[in-house]
Parts: structure tokens; sequence; C-alpha cells
């Protein structure tokens, strides 16, 4: 087997992406337009997160928690839907000219993200980040990235890893 020299293997939720922007800010307000408020929208994301978060699973503990009608979380899952196509303006202004030169210098870069993993896919997809990715891996297992770069390791010399959970590098380490 021949290794490579150089990777990348690089987060995604507030690495590349302005998640707290995403979620504290523009997804909380969406919330807000049919009276969720701050309190209800963060208990009921406090219970979704472990497993994983997705939109979907939040809409759905939202309902189960009664309050919301079952015609009012339709109409949030199609707004919410329509409302974040496109989520490129959440990535951090470097994000594209670092990868952009990675791809150029013929760089491998790796996406490892930690949450449900049809959510996520959503969101890659949405940001545009795809075609600079060699390969994508979701997980939605907590501190479970250091299984993704320990299965990638043996192919490059060099692996450099970018998260911003330091619990996940020391893992990783």
């Amino acid at each position: 087997m021949i290794l490579r020299a150089l990777a990348f293997v690089l987060d995604f939720v507030h690495t590349l992406f302005d998640t707290d922007r995403f979620f504290l800010v523009d997804l909380l307000a969406a919330f807000a337009r049919w009276a969720i408020d701050a309190v209800q929208w963060e208990a009921s994301y406090a219970e979704v997160w472990p497993t994983g978060y997705s939109l979907e699973k939040h809409l759905d503990v939202l309902a189960r928690k009664g309050g919301v009608t079952d015609a009012a979380i339709e109409a949030m899952r199609r707004t919410l839907h329509e409302s974040f196509g496109n989520l490129r303006e959440y990535l951090f202004a470097d994000v594209e000219p670092f990868l952009g030169g990675l791809q150029a210098a013929q760089i491998p870069c790796f996406l490892v993200s930690f949450g449900d993993p049809m959510w996520q896919a959503t969101k890659v997809t949405r940001s545009g980040l795809v075609p600079f990715f060699r390969e994508i891996f979701f997980t939605g297992r907590v501190q479970s990235k250091a299984e993704v770069v320990e299965s990638l390791a043996g192919r490059f010399t060099q692996l450099t890893v970018v998260d911003n959970d330091p619990r996940e590098l020391d893992l990783i380490k």
C-alpha cells in the first residue's frame, strides 16, 4: 500500500459551519414565529441533542410535549425546510478559500460530524461543501469521531484533524 503524505479531517459543526448563528439566532427566531419561546426551545433541544440532533426530532419532541398542534408542526416543518434550503451563508468566511486551496493542492480532505446522519447530510449538502471532500462521515454517537480518524490513519503519513471540541481531540490523540 502506498501512503499519501498529508490529509485533513475536518469537523463540520462549529468548525466550518457557524452553528451558533444558525441555531441560537436564526432557527430560534424561526421557532419564535410559532410562539415557541427560548425556554421551550432550549428544553426540547436539550432532549434531542444527546441522540444526534435533527430538525425532525426537535419538531417531534415539541409535538409530543403538547401545546403545538399537528397542523402547526407540519406548517413549521414545511416553512423551516423552505427557509433553510441554502445554508452556504452559515459557513465561516475562510472555509471555502481554505478548502479550495487544499483541493487545488490535491490534499485529500475528509469531513466528520456528530449528529443525526440525515440532518448532518442535509446541512452539508445545503452548505455546498460536498465537492471538497473525498469522504464524509456522520456519527450519531457522542465522542466517536476518533474511530473515523483511526480508520483513516493508516492511509496517510500525516493526518491533521481540526475540531472545536477538545474532548474529541483528546480521544483522537
